[in-house]
């Protein structure tokens, strides 16, 4: 492993979570990281919300590439077949020189397509969050208070 690394960060939902809003409390530090030397930020172009928040950093390290490529149903399924993302991403690798890939997702089969069309050459980190605080799923005030209360349940028993 050579360093500092060149970090690309993949996310192709359309929408904007409870895992993209955790991943934004640490991002920061990914920044700050003597580690990593440059960060390609790819957002599918419909995350408004995602790149408005990008937008907030005013890093040199940082670069956000959109794509008009997102997630869809059977993503599993429909990913070899789905060439054209596929080689897209290829392409935003290759110029950015990633040696490193962060797999931004909340669902297991979410970036199927870029996971199988990247050079077998690249690592592959993932970042696949399982707990959410119910206020950051969205409910407010009991519902989140009752959500909050049997994920503790489950996570203690």
């Amino acid at each position: 492993m050579t360093l500092p690394r060149r970090l690309a960060i993949l996310h192709d939902s359309r929408d904007f979570g409870g895992h993209e809003l955790a991943f934004m409390t640490w991002f920061p530090v990914i920044l700050a990281s003597p580690a990593i030397e440059q960060v390609h930020f790819v957002v599918a172009e419909t995350n408004k919300a995602l790149l408005q928040r990008l937008e907030r950093f005013d890093d040199a390290k940082l670069s956000v590439v959109t794509t008009p490529f997102h997630k869809s149903g059977g993503e599993t399924l429909r990913a070899p077949f789905r060439a054209r993302y596929g080689r897209a991403i290829r392409k935003i690798l290759a110029d950015a020189r990633s040696d490193l890939v962060l797999m931004l997702q909340g669902r297991i089969e979410n970036l199927a397509t870029p996971m199988l069309w990247l050079p077998r050459a690249i690592e592959i980190v993932s970042y696949l969050p399982v707990a959410h605080t119910g206020a950051h799923m969205g409910p407010s005030g009991p519902a989140a208070a009752a959500i909050d209360g049997a994920v503790h349940l489950e996570n203690v028993g």
